[in-house]
């Protein structure tokens, strides 16, 4: 998760999810690491990196504490998962892992990144902080590690578990990290994540086949990336930018992923953790910014890669995501096209009915949805889905672009380019209210608002029209969430904190995935047929 400041050069400021015209920029503090930390928060340009020291050795006691970690053909048809989690706070949310085990009693738990918080090259903290995770009251009692009825689990990580803030493969304590990733998530030390096999490996990514329930069949197959330790600089603060041959993943890591791919299943739930579905922004910024630009190449500085890899996947001009340098695929085009398309093709060998991705980093929740165009490489289109479940106890409450979430209904750019704008219901037109689309001055052709002022009246330059209904990827959805947050039912980013969960029904062939905020007793949810 980025935790520095960033600004947004927009014509409008944006005040509790509208519009307000009399102001020009925003400037937005992100949530502190510590309540304590909030009035410290003050806007300052971004960090130029972190010096690192040794790696300082852990020697303190393992906690007593295990967990399971899951096995192979386990029978699972419900699954529960979530990210950036501070332990010292949650008597904040005292009821979050009952509700968790309670509401969506689930077969197995998925750790996406940032169990806990501890930066830096000092080893023994990292261990004593992963002790705390496993040693806090209400995770003993409700959570995955209840001695009595364990939830197996498992886990990827992210930058603050991993190394520090941002971090890629900078990182000098890889090795040393990623043994106390394994003593916390109690992977069988056979297993090539661990520091005593015999086959080890760096790198936590790692795979599970499961059951349906009561037969032999494969169902629910989880694969965990690793979008760390083998990550290249992304900006120019983090090192030496490498152009097109920038990389999220290494080749060992995506030759493995690949044969993962080729194994029958009917769902497939790909964790990582950064966002993987929201698109590059290029709109609100320049593209050069990104090291994986054509314009770092250390060589041929003409070629067009970058740009290329955004229209293969049906992006470009009118795609936005802000805050665009929070870390997610997209700033990588290449990489991204490339794990998005092996989905796509996956689906249309007939490997996977669905694919799915969940993610954690930037302290909300969100659902979202992508239709990848046709490709002569990764054959016809297919929608893919991604839900994103992070903060426990954290929110970051804001005004946040992303094309690429989820909608009910679609608009335009005025008429123009794609239907990637969330229609704004209700929405006040020459004095009267819409719920749907409409024709009002414009005969044949629907539109809707697609940005409203506090009071719902709709903004004169921000319109489009509506997309068809049958190309809508909504299928049935239900939110009773008071904490959604950038007009849509399908973010919710002001809840005490939040927990993912898939339902798999084998037989009618749906899926419910679907967020949870136990403080408020809230849900959104989104059922597709597959």
């Amino acid at each position: 998760m980025l935790i520095y400041i960033f600004s947004l050069f927009l014509p409008l400021h944006i005040i509790e999810g509208h519009w307000d015209q009399d102001t020009s920029d925003w400037f937005h503090c992100p949530q502190p690491q510590h309540p304590e930390e909030a009035v410290h928060c003050q806007c300052s340009p971004p960090e130029q990196g972190l010096v690192q020291d040794e790696c300082v050795p852990a020697t303190a006691e393992l906690s007593a504490s295990k967990h399971k970690y899951a096995e192979n053909y386990m029978e699972v048809d419900e699954v529960s998962f979530g990210s950036c989690h501070m332990p010292e706070f949650m008597e904040q949310v005292p009821n979050f892992w009952e509700d968790m085990r309670t509401v969506s009693h689930p077969d197995l738990w998925l750790w996406l990144g940032d169990a806990m918080y501890k930066d830096g090259s000092d080893i023994n903290e990292k261990r004593l902080q992963y002790n705390k995770v496993k040693e806090e009251a209400m995770y003993q009692e409700h959570g995955p590690i209840n001695s009595e009825s364990p939830i197996p689990i498992m886990a990827g990580w992210d930058d603050h578990d991993y190394g520090f803030n941002d971090a890629g493969n900078d990182y000098v304590c890889k090795e040393q990290s990623q043994a106390e990733w394994a003593h916390f998530t109690d992977i069988p030390s056979t297993e090539p994540q661990h520091p005593d096999s015999s086959d080890y490996r760096p790198g936590v990514y790692n795979s599970r086949m499961f059951r349906k329930p009561g037969t032999e069949e494969n169902g629910i197959h989880v694969i965990i990336l690793d979008n760390r330790s083998q990550r290249d600089p992304t900006f120019i603060r983090f090192g030496e930018c490498k152009g097109s041959e920038t990389k999220m993943m290494g080749q060992d890591q995506w030759n493995w992923l690949e044969a993962e791919l080729e194994r029958e299943s009917e769902i497939k739930i790909i964790g990582s953790g950064v966002q993987v579905l929201p698109p590059t922004d290029i709109d609100l910024h320049f593209p050069e910014v990104y090291c994986a630009h054509d314009v770092h190449n250390v060589e041929n500085k003409t070629t067009s890669t970058f740009m290329d890899s955004l229209a293969r996947v049906g992006e470009g001009k009118h795609w936005f995501r802000t805050p665009f340098e929070w870390e997610n695929w997209g700033q990588i085009p290449l990489e991204r096209e490339k794990l998005l398309g092996m989905a796509q093709r996956a689906i249309n060998n007939g490997k996977s009915k669905a694919v799915i991705f969940v993610s954690g980093d930037p302290h909300w929740a969100e659902f979202m949805a992508k239709r990848m165009p046709a490709s002569e490489v990764w054959g016809p289109e297919q929608t893919l889905y991604e839900v994103t479940a992070s903060g426990i106890p954290q929110n970051l409450p804001g005004f946040y672009l992303n094309s690429n979430r989820l909608r009910v209904r679609s608009a335009n750019h005025q008429g123009e380019g794609p239907f990637n704008q969330n229609c704004q219901f209700p929405f006040i037109y020459k004095d009267t209210e819409y719920m749907s689309c409409t024709e009002v001055d414009s005969p044949g052709q629907a539109w809707c608002s697609t940005f409203t002022d506090l009071h719902n009246n709709h903004l004169e330059d921000y319109w489009g029209h509506c997309e068809q209904t049958d190309r809508e990827l909504a299928q049935q959805t239900f939110s009773n969430s008071t904490n959604t947050c950038s007009n849509s039912p399908f973010q919710i980013c002001s809840a005490a904190a939040n927990y993912g969960f898939f339902k798999v029904d084998f037989d009618q062939r749906t899926l419910e995935m679907s967020i949870r905020t136990p403080q408020e007793d809230q849900q959104m949810t989104h059922i597709i047929k597959y």
